[in-house]
């Protein structure tokens, strides 16, 4: 019912897949041919995303989350359930050519398996060695600044003429400030204003001593679990109060106070901590500030 959505998916997102880099189109191929015989539209619309990361997954995303459509809402949950992480010695190669294996090692151990898998960042525990404490490490896929700065250029090229330039831009400005990690923890300052100690709301906390890098963040690991691992009756109780409480804070600040927003509130971006030990029996903590505004 959106024209100017109707025509993003009819118009640019064809004549921008047809602009893509050969080196992108065989990486999709190949994700789409590893699919077994009788894979549906909805299996093949996912795997062509999965392997076009990350400017078509946000693209996809804008028309996909303003439709009833029960095939791409099927797509959207297959996105996210299925993207493939990068191994352990990719991540570990990330810090190493940011800080050198010497301090690399001096600043963790313990780092873990793969954690959590984004289009842009990935995300693994490990230990601070100086404190003992348990932490984040988000890094940027590797690569991946590359393969932007190709599907920006096949997006700007797509939308000429088409009446759509503004809309191309605005995709590629706004993607292209997530991918640099530094403004996540620009945001997280600001996202300050969501800690709300009476309702037991907290956000993700950077570490000290360990500035943000462009394409590592290292943060305070949130207690608890994700809210969608919450199974029991108590702990849904629980996940609703929370939820209404951020939802609270978040039309109080972005409408009536400082428009200020976090734009990516899903439920794997919502840690809580049902055994808490306070008069609301939880602490909730928001993460993920990378899409904030």
């Amino acid at each position: 019912e959106d024209e100017s959505l109707r025509q993003l998916a009819e118009t640019l997102m064809p004549r921008f897949f047809d602009r893509l880099d050969v080196s992108i189109k065989a990486q999709i191929a190949a994700g789409v041919m590893r699919l077994p015989p009788g894979a549906t539209s909805a299996q093949q619309a996912s795997a062509v995303l999965q392997n076009s990361v990350p400017l078509v997954q946000k693209l996809f995303q804008l028309v996909g989350e303003k439709t009833d459509s029960p095939e791409l809402a099927e797509v959207m949950a297959l996105l996210k359930e299925n993207i493939q992480p990068i191994d352990r010695d990719a991540f570990i190669k990330v810090l190493h050519d940011r800080w050198g294996e010497q301090k690399t090692n001096e600043l963790f151990s313990n780092i873990s398996k793969p954690m959590n898998a984004a289009s842009i960042g990935q995300v693994h525990f490990a230990t601070d060695r100086r404190t003992g404490e348990e932490i984040v490490i988000k890094v940027r896929r590797p690569g991946l600044v590359r393969k932007f700065e190709m599907e920006s250029r096949a997006m700007i090229e797509a939308a000429e003429g088409t009446g759509l330039e503004k809309i191309a831009e605005k995709v590629v400005s706004n993607i292209g400030r997530e991918m640099d990690l530094r403004h996540e923890a620009a945001n997280l300052k600001e996202g300050e204003l969501y800690i709300d100690k009476k309702k037991h709301i907290g956000i993700a906390k950077l570490i000290d001593g360990i500035p943000p890098e462009e394409d590592i963040l290292v943060m305070k690991k949130a207690p608890g679990v994700s809210v969608k691992k919450l199974t029991s009756p108590e702990d849904l109780v629980k996940r609703g109060m929370a939820a209404e409480n951020l939802l609270e804070n978040w039309v109080t600040h972005s409408v009536f106070k400082n428009g200020f927003f976090h734009g990516d509130l899903h439920t794997g971006n919502m840690y809580i901590d049902t055994k808490a030990k306070n008069d609301l029996g939880y602490e909730f903590t928001v993460l993920d500030f990378g899409n904030a505004s």
